[in-house]
């Protein structure tokens, strides 16, 4: 099925694409990537605060009072999560443009460069954010397992947090995307 000469399922896969691109921006710039937890002999999940991509949230004194500041000393894992978190954005950003104006335009001449242009960057798109993501995860748990084998007194919990899932939620729509404007490409073609 068509609406204005544009296959169905590639106008689902576009527009999966761009919610999929708006929370990853939410996701990005929020600084709920992690949220550390700890407890004690005498008591239980004390907030540590949260970390996001660009900044660490502390919980300072009794009237538990957020503090946010940038990275102090930024680690590889975060700054391979940012690289690969912006250029995945950018790649989506990429697809929506070069299927758009395909569609859009009605390009006849230099169809299979488009075709292999809109889906080499989505499916690019949806592989760096996956890497990203496996990444940040893989890494936050070495890290809690660590510092947990040279605590005696404290027991720490680092626990993936909501801006963590809406970028995860977001690399699976892009890979749904690309699925949806494939199929819609090829069913377009017979």
């Amino acid at each position: 099925m068509m609406v204005k000469g544009i296959p169905v399922l590639v106008l689902v896969g576009l527009s999966l694409l761009t919610l999929g691109g708006l929370l990853h921006i939410i996701g990005i710039a929020s600084p709920y990537w992690t949220t550390i937890s700890f407890s004690t002999l005498q008591t239980q999940d004390n907030n540590g605060g949260h970390h996001g991509l660009w900044l660490e949230c502390s919980i300072v004194s009794l009237l538990q009072t957020v503090d946010c500041t940038e990275h102090k000393d930024v680690q590889g894992f975060v700054v391979a999560t940012r690289a690969l978190t912006i250029l995945s954005l950018l790649l989506g950003i990429l697809c929506i443009l070069v299927t758009g104006l395909w569609f859009v335009l009605k390009i006849q001449t230099h169809q299979l460069i488009l075709m292999i242009s809109s889906l080499g960057t989505g499916f690019l798109c949806g592989l760096f954010s996956l890497i990203a993501i496996i990444v940040y995860a893989a890494e936050v748990k070495s890290k809690e397992n660590a510092v947990n084998k040279v605590s005696m007194s404290f027991r720490y919990s680092y626990t993936l947090g909501w801006s963590f899932a809406l970028c995860t939620v977001a690399s699976v729509l892009a890979v749904i995307a690309v699925v949806l404007i494939a199929v819609g490409i090829r069913m377009m073609k017979r």
